[in-house]
């Protein structure tokens, strides 16, 4: 399952995810988004839908914008 993980932030870090709307959920597993929306709780059951393992699968929102400290 660690492998699962650290894959999927490897695929988080390597892309932009313009594709995606600004504040939008995405689910990453492994190099694949596997469920995206606004709705975060929609999202969480796309991915038990697909009999993924929730503990594996890297949870993000978008944000186009940048922040700074």
């Amino acid at each position: 399952m660690a492998i699962a993980v650290e894959k999927s932030f490897q695929h988080f870090l390597d892309n932009s995810f313009q594709n995606y709307g600004d504040g939008e959920w995405v689910a990453i597993y492994g190099e694949n988004v596997v469920a995206h929306g606004l709705n975060l709780k929609k999202v969480l059951e796309d991915v038990k839908r697909k009999s993924l393992p929730v503990s594996a699968v890297l949870i993000s929102k978008v944000k186009k914008t940048a922040s700074y400290l």
